[in-house]
């Protein structure tokens, strides 16, 4: 990897490996270990059809949130996200993300991978303004410990500066393009000026493609599902275990979750999705050694699906295990995909 992509690495080990020692240190292993030694196994096939679910609502709205001109497929978008997802389990700083954007484009240019860039940052948007009222209906009816308010408005302040970073490159693109890359010279990078010129372009025109109201209520509803069913496998995976959880209280657990990847962390945000599981839980009344066992079950079978989903794509793709790894450093022609992850145009 680069030195930034090192740089980030170690940042989020770090931070993965203070977390998982401060859990372990408060809640031990003993008694989380017995738990999960009296798995009940009839709860994987809900588990697996949830989490399967899950993949799909993703795709279906990532598919949705492109224009139509240059719509992909709803299996290119599976196939795409689920590999993804399993470089997300692999790479720091979410670089799956990235990759995802760069392996759905149709051409090797620029514009198509910063109108896929445009799709993510909606998408992101999208899903902390869920979170967040998710977050909301779910403590009003208990009263959350102060971090939990804290953790709410760090997230609502960085999804509201994304939020109208977004709006503002959508009504005033060209001012707003003049000072993003007045910036960019300010800081001595004039390697990156036509690039990030470029990009900031289809962004916009991407952008600009959501003409209604409808659309973004649409998208808007499809990630609350999105995350329900988030709720459901963490409700699933506390039954496998023979430990109660109302279904608010998952709804919040699955908030403060989703929420904690604000913070940078490890690949698979090992150590920071304890940390917070474990507080979630504890915040809705689960003890310590109940919530890591849920915890510690929930992210291995997170983390399970998402890279078998993912490598059962990189199968039907026809491609090699290496390809995360290239991808995010380098941009990949998706023609390397075809014929099997071809976008088409319209549906």
């Amino acid at each position: 990897m680069n030195k930034t992509n090192i740089r980030r690495f170690l940042v989020g080990i770090v931070i993965g490996a203070v977390c998982l020692i401060l859990v372990f240190k408060k809640v031990g292993v003993a008694q989380p270990w017995r738990l999960l030694g009296h798995i009940n196994g009839d709860w994987v096939f809900l588990a697996l059809a949830i989490s399967a679910a899950n993949l799909l609502l993703r795709a279906w709205r990532w598919k949705g949130m492109f224009p139509p001109r240059s719509r992909p497929t709803l299996k290119a978008c599976v196939q795409v996200s689920a590999i993804g997802n399993l470089a997300n389990n692999l790479l720091p700083g979410r670089l799956g993300d990235l990759a995802r954007c760069t392996l759905i484009g149709r051409k090797f240019s620029a514009s198509d991978t910063g109108e896929a860039v445009a799709t993510l940052g909606i998408e992101k948007i999208s899903d902390g303004c869920a979170l967040l009222t998710l977050l909301l209906v779910s403590i009003a009816i208990f009263t959350p410990p102060r971090w939990v308010w804290q953790l709410g408005a760090v997230s609502g302040l960085t999804f509201a500066a994304a939020l109208i970073f977004l709006l503002a490159l959508r009504l005033w693109a060209e001012p707003v393009k003049a000072k993003v890359l007045w910036v960019i010279r300010l800081m001595h990078l004039p390697r990156l000026t036509n690039r990030v010129s470029e990009l900031l372009s289809a962004f916009t025109t991407a952008l600009r493609e959501i003409k209604s109201s409808e659309q973004l209520i649409v998208i808007f509803l499809i990630t609350i599902v999105i995350w329900m069913t988030e709720a459901a496998l963490i409700w699933a995976m506390a039954g496998s275990v023979n430990v109660s959880v109302a279904g608010n209280s998952a709804m919040f657990v699955a908030a403060v979750i989703g929420l904690g990847f604000v913070i940078p962390a490890a690949p698979a945000a090992l150590g920071t999705y304890e940390a917070f599981g474990v507080a979630a839980f504890q915040s809705v009344g689960v003890s310590p050694s109940e919530g890591l066992a849920i915890t510690l079950l929930l992210h291995g079978w997170v983390f399970l699906t998402s890279s078998s989903f993912g490598l059962l794509s990189l199968a039907f793709a026809g491609r090699r295990f290496s390809i995360f790894f290239r991808s995010a450093q380098t941009r990949i022609s998706v023609s390397q995909l075809e014929p099997q992850v071809k976008p088409a145009r319209g549906d």
